[in-house]
Parts: structure tokens; C-alpha cells; sequence
């Protein structure tokens, strides 16, 4: 065979292969699908936005920069996320989006689902490999965002996905308080099951009980007294989840929580740095019935 002859052959098969794989791979290179809007926006998160699953799989095919960021740092993964596609997201990811990339305020896909309580798309995430403690620039990770949201079904699959069930916020609260203070006794449950500490305590020395007792969810609170939870702890300022029990608003009756806590062993004549007992406390606030319960329980002037 003729040497230059096969030379020119060889080289003009080698500069088809490009073409060849990329046509096998169903993409080609169409400088439209890139196109932005005055905000930035790509034309692939308009897709997504709008839930045109068959336009954001045809823009995947024209090259379409699954990673590209929008005005606030989101992704066309992060917008699915947000806004509840789980089609367009599962696509997303089979073309090799980045599940772990955070936008402006260091939200990642994850957190977007959690916080909307987009159960499907958190498993999907959770299974392409997501950071699931990865945590925000406020400190939230989805847990602890969820917890605070009050979504419930979001909490129990985050738990069962291994996520810490101790982190804390900046400010040093745990999930457990702050579904303490919402009252969804099932995130409660699951919390504890999963190894949530409940005696925790924040900056400012509450636990959930003090917390749960506080907003009157009487059963958490009951829930966190078979976790054993410690009935006569402090926070910083001295006082006890009864002295919470009676609220801060003058005039506002209460008395269920107290009973729990009462009937748990609470110390009833512990005072507060300022010298307070939860008798002293009642009475400033007309707890009437908060009155006659403590005193029942032989509280002393």
C-alpha cells in the first residue's frame, strides 16, 4: 500500500472522531442553547423554570452548560430544586450537573428541595451523592432549615440518610429546638430516635424543654420528658422550664405544660439570677391558674 496514501486515509478518519462521539452522544454545539438574558439567566434555566422538560432535554442536547450560573448564583439544578421539577432535575444529573454546587448564599440543590419540602427530588439528590451536612452561609444545614419549616416527611428522610442530628446554627441551636417550638412532634420522634442530645443547650443555655414549654406545645413537651430530658436545667440567666412555662404575656392562663413538668419532678422553689421563683414569676404575670398549680405543688412566697 501506498505510505502517503494510507497517511492521508488515517488522518482523515482520526478527524472524524470528535464528530463521531459527539453525534453518539446525542449533543452537538449550538451556540443558542447558551444564550443569556439582560440578568444573566441561560436560556436552559427559562426551561426549567417553566417545567418544559422537553426543552430543557433538547437544550442538554444542543450543549447546553448545565453548571452555568444565574444573577443570584443558581443553577438550572438548583431552579429544578426550587421550583419542585423532578424531571428536569433527574436530567440535569444524568448530564452530569453538580450536585454539591452552592450558589450566593451557599445553598446547594439539596437545601432548595429540602426547604420546599420536595420530598422526590431530596431522595434524588441524597442518591447522586449530595453533602448532606453541608451547611449554608447563615450556618443552616437542610436539616436544621427543615426543622425549621416545620416539614416533617423532609426531616425523616434526612435522618435516614445519615444527617447529623446534633449540628447546631450559628447561634447554637439544634433541630430539636426548633421543633420544640413549632410542635411537630413527629421530626421530634425521629430526632430522637436518631440520636438527637435532649439536653442540648444554645448561646443562651435553652434546651428544647425550656423551649417547647415556652410556646406551650405540651406534647413535645411530654415526648421530651420520657427522652428523660432534664427537668430542673438552667439556661444562662437561671431560669427552668417551669419559670418557661408561664410565658412572658400578662394576663395569658396556662397550666398544661407546668402539669407535665410537675408531675416530672420539677423543683418548684429554684430561683433565677434575678432571685425569681416561678411563683414570683406567676403572680407578675397573672397566671392564675400557673399560680394555684405551684402553690398546689407546695411552692413558697
Amino acid at each position: 500500500m501506498n505510505t502517503k496514501i494510507y497517511r492521508i486515509r488515517l488522518f482523515v478518519v482520526l478527524s472524524l472522531i470528535p464528530e463521531v462521539l459527539l453525534s453518539s452522544c446525542g449533543k452537538t454545539d449550538n451556540p443558542e442553547a447558551n444564550k443569556r438574558d439582560s440578568k444573566g439567566n441561560t436560556v436552559l434555566m427559562k426551561a426549567v423554570k417553566e417545567g418544559n422538560v422537553d426543552w430543557v432535554t433538547e437544550l442538554i442536547k444542543d450543549g447546553a452548560r448545565v453548571d452555568a450560573k444565574g444573577e443570584d448564583g443558581d443553577t438550572a439544578l438548583m431552579l429544578a430544586a426550587e421550583n419542585r421539577n423532578t424531571t428536569s432535575l433527574k436530567a440535569l444529573l444524568e448530564a452530569g450537573a453538580d450536585v454539591n454546587i452552592k450558589n450566593n448564599d451557599g445553598r446547594t440543590a439539596l437545601m432548595l428541595a429540602a426547604y420546599n419540602g420536595d420530598v422526590e427530588s431530596l431522595k434524588t439528590l441524597i442518591e447522586a451523592g449530595t453533602n448532606i451536612n453541608e451547611r449554608d452561609s447563615k450556618g443552616y444545614t437542610p436539616l436544621l432549615r427543615t426543622a425549621l419549616l416545620g416539614k416533617a416527611e423532609c426531616v425523616k428522610v434526612l435522618l435516614e440518610a445519615g444527617a447529623d442530628a446534633n449540628v447546631k446554627n450559628k447561634d447554637g441551636k439544634t433541630a430539636l429546638s426548633f421543633v420544640a417550638h413549632n410542635g411537630d412532634s413527629e421530626s421530634m420522634k425521629a430526632l430522637l430516635t436518631a440520636g438527637a442530645d435532649v439536653n442540648a443547650k444554645d448561646e443562651d443555655g435553652e434546651t428544647a424543654l425550656m423551649v417547647a414549654a415556652f410556646y406551650e406545645k405540651t406534647k413535645c413537651v411530654k415526648i421530651l420528658l420520657t427522652a428523660r430530658a432534664d427537668v430542673n436545667a438552667k439556661a444562662n440567666d437561671g431560669r427552668t422550664a417551669l419559670m418557661y412555662a408561664i410565658g412572658p404575656y400578662s394576663g395569658h392562663d396556662r397550666g398544661e405544660c407546668m402539669k407535665e413538668l410537675l408531675a416530672a419532678g420539677a423543683n418548684v422553689n429554684m430561683k433565677d439570677k434575678k432571685g425569681n421563683t416561678a411563683l414570683m414569676l406567676a403572680t407578675r404575670y397573672n397566671c392564675t391558674n400557673c399560680e394555684k398549680l405551684l402553690r398546689e405543688a407546695g411552692a413558697r412566697e
